[in-house]
């Protein structure tokens, strides 16, 4: 994998809502582990209430993902 195409393929999209990311915004991949099939990456958490989405930058989290996450993402 190339990480400058994941960034354009997936960052700024969301994980559906069979991912444990849900209400995740994918906004970057800092790194990729060929071997152990992982990525480090930025995500920000969204807040849903009341038909009401809003967000902060203290909702940005930085966490491995497994590979299989990206299949997962809403593009």
């Amino acid at each position: 994998m190339n990480l400058t195409l994941i960034n354009a393929m997936f960052a700024g999209n969301f994980f559906s809502p069979d991912s444990k990311y849900v209400n995740h915004k994918l906004i970057k991949v800092v790194s990729i582990n060929e071997e152990t099939q992982m990525a480090h990456v930025v995500l920000q958490r969204y807040m849903i209430s009341n038909a009401t989405v809003s967000t902060n930058g203290k909702n940005l989290l930085n966490v491995e993902i497994p590979y299989s996450e990206f299949k997962k993402v809403n593009r």
